[in-house]
């Protein structure tokens, strides 16, 4: 047999060498001088891995630093949840695992990765809704050494892969998950240098390592490994909240700073179409991370929780806190109505806590249809429970603190265990309150025996208290008096801003009518305008009544008054016309008497 093949390869061989031990020799001479003069030696193996069976994963805390002080926060030996803060650094102590051992490092092994690679990955992978805005995996930037990250971290803040870190910036559910398919190429099926081509030594898009001794192994190394092994799942919440655009102001005319006491149940429909009279605290509460994104993922179909909203004011008289009282002693009751359009269809009005108001505003104002995801409108109506038979002094209102924390938001970050994410924002913001009632200029216009009289329509504010204290509310008690004790002319009522028409009508529009019906133009309060104008052909002597319309018995009920009884008034004023024959009664300068018909203007004249 070996003479055969040696003395094959001798025979394309010129040189001498082995011509004495080749020719017409036996055994092994032939062989042994070629070996010794032209053999060149070869490697005869078969190349194989060892490889780790998983992945040990750890997160820390360790406040966003390299500090070897930090809060253990989870390991990936169950399918539970961590809940951590979106924008916020962690650590990741990580190993490559010996077979049976959840934390022995296997020595010799190593990874870099960064992302999603060809056959290598480290990603905080997207395991949320579909509905969500960002489906987005995120990149993580892992080093493995001998077995281990611990030693390797280079934790930046705002830095988007941290060297052995994670950071998630938006809010939701995600999977830490390693996955190494190169360490094992020497075994796969591709491999070109294998004794055996296109034979495969482990299991092909597997990461089992099988049973008994020979058994083939799988050629993924993954951090998700039968009941010992699992992707790291983590829940992303917000850090914090923006509430820098939260103010007061007052509703309808946001450049005022006084408002009318309205009761807000009167004015339901008004609230709807952000025109009620009220004190409106309003403006964006903004989901953010620890490094300030905003979270686009915090919608109600996604991540969103309800949250926890809390105002803080108190009401101020004679420079005192103290529980506003009418004027015959009651305490008005405050109250206040969560509405945002169009996610509210109705309006629900509560009654508030004294100098507090808290508020549950629901996941649903996360609208998962606004262009600004993760930022929730937020609008509140606050006023005060209004009888049209009690008037109030004016008094002021002084808005503290708005507070929002999210309790079902809590997470480890800061070296806190249960970070809550919440904010305050400073409002310190104070509004004047009033009583108001509309009037005309005199309550009675009698013995009127032209065709039409001017009966002036204004608007009046309540304050029977010190005339020094009614002038700290901007009431000019010397130029601002009318008829009726303790009730001053306002001067500042705006109506064109939307602070409230007088809308009347007269009650007999066939004896009489009113123009203009609806009062919108005033100055200094008052509008000289108005006149009632009696009907051609109508018998003297009749009474007619200018009352408030259903218009604004609806809209603009806070600014009517009844002093007999809690119900609209029937007449804003009325006004009497006679015919012009009696326009004179009583005796006259000649001394003879003038007819006086009874049934025509008053005589005036006591009687006995």
């Amino acid at each position: 047999c070996f003479d055969k093949i040696y003395r094959d390869y001798y025979s394309d061989d010129n040189s001498s060498f082995c011509s004495s031990s080749c020719v017409n020799s036996s055994g092994s001479s032939c062989y042994d001088c070629l070996k010794k003069y032209y053999a060149t030696p070869i490697c005869s193996r078969d190349n194989f891995a060892i490889r780790p069976e998983s992945y040990s994963i750890q997160v820390l805390d360790g406040n966003e630093t390299d500090s070897n002080t930090t809060t253990f926060i989870a390991r990936n030996n169950s399918a539970s949840s961590a809940n951590l803060a979106a924008g916020y650094l962690y650590k990741l102590d990580i190993n490559a695992t010996k077979f049976n051992s959840t934390t022995e490092k296997a020595e010799g092994y190593f990874l870099n990765v960064v992302g999603d690679e060809t056959k290598k990955k480290a990603i905080a992978k997207f395991n949320d809704s579909s509905t969500c805005d960002d489906t987005n995996n995120h990149e993580l930037n892992i080093h493995i050494l001998n077995g281990s990250t611990s030693g390797y971290e280079s934790l930046t803040q705002n830095q988007n892969t941290p060297l052995n870190g994670l950071i998630i910036n938006n809010s939701g559910k995600y999977k830490i998950h390693l996955e190494d398919k190169e360490w094992t190429k020497v075994d796969q099926q591709n491999y070109p240098y294998k004794p055996f081509p296109n034979i495969a030594d482990c299991i092909t898009a597997s990461s089992e390592l099988g049973s008994g001794l020979n058994a083939k192994r799988g050629c993924d190394i993954t951090s998700e490994y039968n009941s010992q092994y699992y992707d790291l799942n983590v829940n992303i919440h917000p850090y914090s909240f923006d509430l820098s655009s939260i103010g007061v102001e007052v509703n309808p005319n946001s450049s005022s700073d006084y408002m009318y006491i309205n009761d807000l149940n009167k004015t339901t429909s008004l609230i709807q179409n952000g025109k009620a009279m009220a004190l409106t605290v309003k403006g964006k509460i903004i989901a953010k991370g620890k490094n300030g994104a905003t979270l686009s993922n915090y919608t109600n179909q996604c991540s969103a929780k309800d949250l926890n909203v809390t105002l803080n004011y108190k009401t101020l008289q004679d420079n005192n806190i103290t529980d506003i009282k009418d004027e015959l002693g009651n305490i008005i009751t405050p109250e206040y109505a969560l509405y945002v359009n169009p996610i509210d269809s109705t309006v629900n009005v509560k009654s508030a806590t004294p100098n507090k108001i808290i508020v549950n505003f629901a996941s649903k104002y996360f609208d998962d249809n606004s262009p600004n995801k993760g930022e929730a409108d937020f609008t509140l109506y606050f006023n005060y429970k209004r009888n049209y038979n009690t008037a109030i002094n004016p008094f002021s209102i002084n808005f503290d603190n708005f507070d929002v924390n999210s309790t079902l938001d809590s997470s480890v970050a800061s070296l806190d265990t249960n970070h809550i994410p919440k904010v305050s924002k400073d409002l310190n913001t104070t509004k004047k309150v009033y009583y108001a009632k509309a009037r005309s200029k005199s309550d009675f216009y009698d013995d009127i025996y032209d065709d039409s009289i001017v009966t002036p329509m204004m608007v009046t504010v309540f304050c029977n208290k010190s005339l020094d204290y009614c002038e700290k509310y901007n009431i000019e008690t010397n130029t601002s008096l009318t008829s009726e004790y303790d009730w001053w002319v306002f001067k500042y009522h705006n109506a064109v801003a939307g602070e409230g028409n007088i809308t009347i009508e007269t009650d007999d529009i066939n004896k009489a009518t009113v123009a203009p019906g609806v009062v919108n133009s005033f100055t200094d309060g008052v509008n000289e305008n108005v006149k009632v104008t009696a009907a051609a052909g109508i018998n003297r002597p009749f009474t007619v009544c200018i009352k408030p319309t259903v218009d604004m018995i609806t809209n603009y009920s806070y600014l009517l008054f009844n002093k007999d009884k809690n119900t609209p008034p029937d007449c804003l004023d009325k006004t009497r016309f006679v015919d012009t024959k009696d326009a004179w009664s009583g005796k006259g300068a000649t001394g003879r008497s003038i007819n006086v018909n009874s049934s025509g203007r008053k005589s005036k004249k006591v009687e006995w």
